[in-house]
């Protein structure tokens, strides 16, 4: 649709910072809490024609179709900000938990699974930098 309309598209990578330690420390059934509370926020924060799903695990994908930067940083500082409010409560035991972002915005040119692929790499360098963050891509990215 893209290549067809010329327009730009946004893609965003994500998953739940140290999502391992929440099933091995608290359990599977607040670990699965903690996807069903993100799943209810992304929801809450698409628009319409913006699309969001699980990729597998506690990895998420979303496309912004006709987005900038701007747009999707905005998108992504939302997400934080309102997974940063978020408390899982099971058991008298509160969790609070965070993702990392990694975007990429594309031209026509490129396809959705090479976007998928850039913003992947976006994402590994905001884990790397220490979570809880969004990255955009850019060739400096390995």
């Amino acid at each position: 649709l893209a290549a067809r309309q010329g327009i730009s598209f946004t893609i965003l990578v994500l998953d739940v910072d140290h999502f391992k330690h929440i099933n091995d420390d608290y359990g599977h059934a607040l670990g699965d809490r903690v996807l069903e509370a993100f799943g209810s926020i992304a929801r809450t924060l698409l628009q319409d024609g913006e699309l969001g799903g699980r990729f597998g695990g506690e990895e998420f994908a979303f496309l912004l179709p006709d987005s900038t930067v701007e747009q999707a940083c905005h998108f992504a500082e939302r997400l934080h900000q309102t997974i940063g409010e978020t408390v899982i409560e099971e058991h008298e035991v509160a969790v609070r938990f965070s993702v990392s972002i990694g975007i990429v915005v594309c031209a026509q040119q490129i396809g959705v699974e090479k976007a998928i692929v850039l913003a992947d790499k976006a994402l590994y360098q905001a884990k790397k930098n220490g979570r809880n963050q969004s990255v955009i891509y850019n060739e400096s990215i390995i």
